[in-house]
């Protein structure tokens, strides 16, 4: 795999990690208060981890003057 396979899948994982997470908390039987907020505190994290990750770095993904660049041959 790729690395930039393994960058653009990342935050996917975690957001479907997180969104597994407060699943469980909503259906689960006799939770406590306190462990619902930490439950719903992690899947928030993984939600904002996965949201810092999936941002563009500042790179210019936009090759197409980069191309009539290299194929202009007048």
């Amino acid at each position: 795999m790729k690395a930039e396979h393994i960058q653009a899948v990342t935050p996917l994982v975690l957001g479907a990690i997180a969104g597994f997470i407060a699943v469980a908390i909503v259906f689960a039987p006799n939770m406590s208060d306190a462990r619902a907020a930490a439950g719903f505190g992690l899947a928030g994290t993984a939600i904002g981890t996965a949201g810092g990750l999936a941002q563009s770095k500042g790179v210019n993904l936009d090759r197409s003057d980069a191309y009539s660049e290299q194929n202009n041959h007048e």
